[in-house]
């Protein structure tokens, strides 16, 4: 991902902190999942120089709550410190 603050690219993570998929909800995880463990968050955003990542949008327009119920989701949402970005 471009560190130049203007290249829109979807968030997508991995890591010890990321759940391992929806509660009783199989097909949502296999949606948002890859087969390597990747988290697709459904959020674009932009990386900056200074390694923050700011959250612009979301990519699938809505997002999960409890029991399988979706809503609509607006976008610019805020920006998060990447550490050890590569």
């Amino acid at each position: 991902m471009r560190q130049d603050g203007s290249s829109l690219r979807e968030v997508v993570l991995r890591g010890g902190s990321v759940m391992l998929g929806y509660v009783k909800d199989s097909e949502g995880t296999t949606k948002s999942m890859s087969g390597d463990r990747w988290f697709y968050t459904g959020n674009v955003g932009v990386m900056h120089p200074d390694e923050y990542l700011e959250i612009r949008d979301r990519s699938k327009g809505h997002h999960h709550k409890r029991q399988g119920e979706s809503e609509q989701c607006g976008g610019g949402v805020g920006a998060v410190r990447v550490l050890g970005y590569q």
